[in-house]
């Protein structure tokens, strides 16, 4: 999945380089934000922990009678989440081919920045990079429709809580911490159109899912601490800065 990253990352420098058209006609930029729109829960986290109670009584049947001390072990189950009160991106695209003035390929890169309170902290990021299939208007500047859209899939890196409020991990309290970094596929898509002031305008969605979790237990203490499943939801509004 790293290697993956890294290679659509590189991807979206290399190609305007090598292309035979001018950079500046295939490259768009465009602001989105979110409002109250936004959210991720993070992967699961599941540690054992093993210590020693010297207060822990432990009945012998053949002798009728108590001992005290034993190795005791926990399990415990740690889970992020955050809902974002505001969130605003800036999306960089630029068009590998394009087939005719209403279709094209692109890459994109999606910085998304969210004012989010979660369980653990404060604070989200998100980075997708995707394949784009665009049509209709936005997909080319030679484009003459009044709407379009596209579809896009890639993988996105996720940051939550950024600032952590819970604190450094406390051995000695036996409790789990979250992982607050994951990397997992996204899919998303697009509509757009022309507003009244003539401006490209596009309503986005995006869906972000299938980061694997730590094997959890099967018992009622700690599956029932999971409240959520491993996903990043974003419905948004975008506004192209040079169409």
């Amino acid at each position: 999945m790293k290697k993956l990253t890294v290679l659509l990352g590189l991807s979206l420098f290399t190609f305007p380089v090598f292309s035979q058209d001018a950079p500046s006609q295939k490259i768009f930029h465009a602001l989105g934000y979110a409002a109250y729109t936004e959210l991720a829960a993070s992967p699961v986290t599941v540690e054992t922990f093993t210590y020693y109670d010297p207060n822990y009584q432990v009945y012998n049947p053949s002798t009728g009678t108590y001992t005290y001390g034993a190795n005791i072990t926990n399990v415990d189950v740690a889970q992020d989440a955050g809902f974002s009160y505001f969130s605003m991106y800036y999306r960089f695209r630029y068009n590998v081919h394009e087939m005719n003035e209403n279709l094209s390929l692109g890459l994109s890169a999606t910085p998304d920045l969210g004012l989010s309170v979660g369980e653990y902290g404060l604070g989200y990021f998100n980075l997708p990079f995707q394949v784009e299939l665009g049509f209709g208007a936005g997909a080319t500047y030679n484009s003459s429709s009044d709407a379009g859209g596209y579809v896009g899939f890639g993988i996105e890196m996720n940051k939550l809580s950024i600032i952590d409020l819970s604190g450094p991990a406390d051995p000695n309290e036996n409790v789990a911490k979250p992982k607050n970094f994951w990397v997992q596929p996204l899919i998303s898509g697009g509509y757009r159109y022309w507003n009244k002031k003539n401006k490209m305008k596009e309503v986005n969605f995006k869906l972000g899912f299938g980061a694997k979790s730590d094997k959890i237990p099967v018992t009622s203490t700690t599956s029932s601490n999971v409240k959520y499943p491993v996903i990043t939801v974003r419905l948004s509004w975008v506004s192209f800065l040079n169409y």
